[in-house]
């Protein structure tokens, strides 16, 4: 980018907006500009930790500051439409947090906003900018674990419960796109069920099945109900797996290879444990990067040189297209739905 800073600000500063904040803080291609967020609760604590940082009085405040480039939304599902379509129309390229929409369309409207316009529309499926994951998607690639055979997802914990978004929309996104990018394609069909355990009037635990037009399939179980966490990711195929465990603090990933029993069974409980043991692990090196400031460098990359990000709508809108087959599943107890492509 030659040393110029782009000029970025943010609309929503919760959990993962706070993120945002620092980061801007801390990169040098960044010349930040200023939060505007509805709480003033929030607001009053920010101000405590970053006293420099501006604060606008309302959202038409940051619309019309012709010296605002960029912005990133880090707000609820529920106002990501309405807000980055007033941003598109603005001028200014979006980062927007995952899910884009709670529709394709909106998605593909929010699109074509950003292409007649030349600017750069960006969802924030992280994960695909996690070393763990671009790990898995290069040894998957150069046929590691041999023929693929399914993927398998886990992402579970105690909440957070949110009132925006169901378990689906919620952490099935992430398990979707990871999937998506991995298998370079987007499912044919959906199976899911849902549940709604805690008694609100959203799903909190999910079982979804995708299948992708390789006849790979993928099993994602989501839940806000389970009080360990668990964020794994398995890849099997037919001379291999690989696992992904994000919540250990280190060896997150491993390779296990199949090997030929070196034993003839006896029907002992020794004979069981070595069947059961019998593969050679590789834990690889990998240079593990803060994932939110690879996706963030990434979308200032774009945005300066007009380049097309790595997610950019196209692929927030096949994120939500699985999403809005997935709800249609479990209303309909589970059939088989088809992915509108």
């Amino acid at each position: 980018m030659g040393g110029k800073k782009i000029s970025i600000a943010l609309v929503g500063c919760g959990y993962w907006g706070k993120h945002f904040l620092r980061l801007c803080l801390q990169l040098p291609e960044v010349k930040f500009r200023g939060v505007f967020d509805l709480s003033d609760g929030r607001i009053d604590e920010l101000k405590q930790l970053y006293p420099d940082v501006y604060f606008y009085t309302t959202l038409k405040d940051l619309l019309d500051d012709d010296a605002i480039e960029a912005v990133i939304v880090a707000t609820g599902l529920s106002s990501h439409f309405e807000i980055c379509s007033n941003l598109l129309k603005a001028g200014k390229h979006v980062l927007c947090e995952k899910p884009l929409t709670f529709t394709a369309k909106e998605s593909e409207a929010l699109g074509k906003l950003a292409s007649d316009s030349g600017l750069t529309l960006m969802v924030g499926h992280t994960f695909e900018y996690n070393s763990a994951v671009l790990h898995a998607k290069q040894e998957a690639g150069k046929g590691a674990l041999g023929e693929l055979k399914y993927l398998s997802f886990r992402r579970c914990g105690n909440g957070p419960i949110r009132t925006d978004a169901d378990v689906v929309y919620d952490l099935a996104t992430h398990d979707v796109s990871i999937a998506n990018f991995l298998l370079g394609d987007v499912p044919d069909s959906v199976n899911a069920t849902g549940y709604k355990l805690l008694g609100a009037n959203q799903y909190d635990l999910a079982n979804i099945d995708l299948i992708y037009p390789s006849g790979i399939s993928v099993n994602i179980c989501v839940s806000w109900m389970e009080l360990v966490k668990q964020r794994e990711m398995k890849i099997i195929g037919s001379e291999g797996m690989l696992l992904f465990n994000d919540v250990v603090p280190s060896e997150k990933v491993r390779l296990y290879h199949t090997i030929a029993p070196t034993t003839q069974t006896r029907g002992d409980f020794g004979d069981f444990q070595l069947s059961v043991s019998n593969n050679k692990v590789t834990i690889p090196n990998i240079d593990y990067k803060e994932p939110l400031r690879e996706e963030l460098q990434h979308f200032i990359a774009c945005a300066s040189q007009h380049q097309r990000p790595r997610t950019d709508w196209l692929s927030a809108a096949n994120v939500v297209r699985v999403l809005e087959a997935i709800e249609e599943s479990i209303a309909q107890q589970g059939q088989s739905i088809k992915v509108a492509k």
